[in-house]
């Protein structure tokens, strides 16, 4: 009799290891990330402009924080392998270390209130459509790459000026410069994440990442640039 019940204990465990060894995969999972980046902008010059003008803007032109975002839906090929595609919003741009202002009023007394240093920001905003394949390496430890295709909407710059109080004041307009913007641009991404949570409901993670532009944003500019973000994601799957 032990015999015969040692026996059945052992057959149900294994059916049970089986069972969990084929039980389907949940095969769609839906997510929401954040990507807080530092951007910058390569500076290229087509070899009409001036050597000294690309060497006053790569001087003066440095990187600016940028905070991107989006909603996915994945679908899991494997236990190891997915693809994801998605809808979100991409900010990039640049800034520019603060220049002095020079005011000539001959004349007239000193008023600390008066400007004397200026600053400009820049700012591109784009719809994107992320397409991803990630590659889990255990249950915890992804590698995640894709492209994404961009539609730009909008280009702003902001005007910061500061006084001798270091007090400061902003104006933003839209950049209407020539060139005009491409208005379709698409960018490449490459990152490794980490799952740090894990439920049956959700699970949290972060993934270095690095997205690069394929084309530089304006067409037949002398001098032109291409952005690229180096942040941090910050995600939930549900």
């Amino acid at each position: 009799m032990k015999t015969i019940s040692v026996s059945l204990l052992l057959i149900m465990l294994t059916l049970a290891s089986t069972a969990q060894e084929i039980s389907p995969i949940k095969k769609w999972s839906f997510g929401v990330e954040l990507f807080p980046n530092v951007t910058f902008e390569i500076l290229k010059s087509d070899g009409t402009a001036p050597t000294t003008s690309e060497a006053f803007y790569r001087d003066l032109e440095k990187p600016k924080f940028c905070l991107s975002g989006q909603v996915y839906a994945t679908y899991m090929l494997n236990s190891k392998m997915s693809v994801s595609f998605g809808l979100g919003y991409q900010n990039t741009g640049n800034q520019t270390k603060y220049q002095d202002l020079s005011w000539v009023a001959p004349g007239t007394s000193f008023d600390p209130a008066i400007p004397n240093k200026v600053k400009y920001v820049y700012d591109h905003h784009n719809i994107q459509v992320p397409v991803f394949y990630s590659y889990n390496f255990t249950k915890r430890f992804y590698a995640r790459g894709g492209f994404s295709t961009l539609f730009n909407f909008s280009n702003t710059v902001t005007q910061v000026l500061q006084d001798f109080n270091g007090n400061k004041s902003r104006s933003t307009n839209e950049d209407m410069s020539i060139p005009e913007f491409r208005t379709l641009n698409f960018s490449g991404n490459l990152g490794f994440g980490y799952t740090f949570y894990s439920s049956s409901r959700f699970k949290l993670y972060a993934q270095t990442n690095i997205e690069s532009a394929m084309l530089q944003l304006k067409k037949g500019a002398p001098l032109n640039r291409r952005p690229v973000s180096i942040g941090l994601i910050l995600g939930a799957r549900f």
